[in-house]
């Protein structure tokens, strides 16, 4: 497209330059020429290269609705809504189309100026030929010939300037996504003074973790999703993080049964528009109640600093994990999500992505989450091939492969995101058990209800 511009724009010169010597009066139109034709081919590149981008912009909702349809087709079809569907996909079309009109139009706008701007000059030369006396029939076809060609020369070059550009609007989004948008921060890890080496290499040991005002939002603007939250979890706890929905039953069963025997309880009321804290404290077990949709999940978020806090800090064994870098925070905890996630590749990449342990430790931990035999009768073993989002294992498959995922780290944290969420009461009893067994090497358990 660079090389079909450049020329286009030299045989407009060479064209001009010509015609001037065939008919020197011709130098008299020239600056006007240039002039209406700058003046013209800027609107038009200016107009064309902002509707081409509001093009591509309306043009992705179309692309997103038609894989949403793709990927929920079964719920499509058990609720009927497939009208609902293809009107969105009309809605989005017709959005799309308005732009493409006006690109079209723009391109009749231009070609119809650049048409009278060439018949001018054809007319002027046709003219000046006509009224010469002394000038050759040689010169004058040769001018009448080159003048006749620059209509189709200048609608060539500006066409080609214009799609050289709008095609540069994706390399100058390349760029503003590679060089302008807000990137993970990765500062190093603390390092000893004395001789240089990191001073993380067990951490964390206790697994305690601290809450100190610690406040989050998930951008500029919107409010406070974890406001003021101060929660002290001793290493060795296990905590449950339930929602509305679970804690009176959770409170009245602790209540009368446990309340005159065991446990001393204390409750701790935060002041925040968006939670409140509860907590019921035993030897190795305690609650946290915190009202739906005040923020259970955000914590997860945060101890993962996916969204950095606003203010306040979270300390795990006494380290500010603002101050690590991302890779030894997120290598140093283990998570079973609620919505199990497998990466393309094979089952020994997505249990192990970083080589660092043998087979047969992995056939051990795939075996205490019973998918040894599953895998073991595959071709390819540890080397079956799993496609994006997993989506050739079954969702009770991908939960236990997360689950063997968490127990080959052995992590001194575990958190869990309602990881029974989305599976049958089988995988969820044989979820429970192998929690209740196989994580206790885990000093603190974080579980969200």
């Amino acid at each position: 497209m660079l090389r079909d511009t450049v020329d286009s724009f030299i045989r407009i010169v060479g064209t001009l330059i010509l015609v001037s010597i065939f008919t020197p009066w011709f130098l008299i139109l020239l600056p006007i020429v240039v002039v209406l034709f700058y003046s013209l081919q800027e609107k038009y590149r200016k107009t064309t290269r902002e509707l081409k981008r509001f093009d591509s912009t309306t043009r992705s909702p179309i692309y997103n609705n038609f894989s949403s349809c793709l990927n929920g087709m079964t719920t499509i079809h058990s609720y009927n809504q497939y009208n609902t569907w293809i009107d969105q996909h009309h809605d989005q079309s017709d959005n799309n189309f308005r732009f493409g009109y006006l690109v079209l139009t723009a391109s009749r706008w231009s070609s119809i100026r650049f048409e009278f701007i060439s018949h001018s000059m054809i007319a002027f030369v046709t003219l000046y030929i006509s009224l010469s006396s002394n000038m050759s029939p040689g010169l004058a076809g040769a001018a009448l010939m080159n003048i006749t060609l620059i209509n189709r020369s200048l609608m060539n070059a500006v066409r080609n300037y214009v799609q050289l550009e709008i095609g540069f609007n994706a390399v100058e989004r390349i760029e503003d996504y590679t060089n302008n948008l807000p990137q993970e921060d990765s500062k190093s890890d603390p390092v000893h003074e004395e001789n240089g080496k990191t001073s993380l290499k067990d951490w964390p040991k206790e697994g305690q973790i601290v809450f100190d005002q610690f406040q989050l939002r998930y951008r500029e603007g919107l409010p406070l999703v974890l406001n003021n939250l101060n929660v002290t979890i001793n290493g060795g706890e296990k905590i449950g993080v339930v929602g509305r929905k679970f804690f009176f039953f959770f409170f009245f069963f602790f209540f009368f049964f446990f309340f005159f025997f065991f446990f001393f309880f204390f409750f701790i009321l935060i002041s925040s528009t968006h939670s409140f804290v509860l907590f019921i404290s035993s030897s190795t077990r305690t609650i946290i109640y915190i009202g739906t949709g005040s923020g259970k999940s955000t914590l997860a978020l945060a101890l993962f600093r996916m969204i950095e806090g606003s203010s306040g800090r979270i300390m795990i064994d006494q380290y500010n994990i603002h101050h690590l870098s991302l890779f030894t925070l997120r290598n140093s905890i283990s998570i079973v999500p609620q919505i199990p996630t497998l990466f393309h590749g094979t089952i020994r990449y997505n249990l192990d992505p970083y080589n660092q342990f043998n087979d047969e430790y992995l056939w051990q931990c795939l075996e205490k989450c019973q998918l040894k035999k599953i895998i073991f009768k595959k071709k390819k073993q540890l080397y079956s091939t799993v496609e994006v989002g997993g989506i050739n294992w079954s969702v009770g498959q991908r939960q236990l492969i997360c689950l063997a995922r968490a127990l080959v780290k052995e992590s001194k944290i575990l958190i869990l995101d309602e990881c029974s969420a989305s599976v049958d009461s089988k995988t969820d009893q044989l979820l429970q058990m192998m929690i209740r067994k196989e994580f206790q090497k885990c000093n603190t358990v974080l579980n969200i209800i």
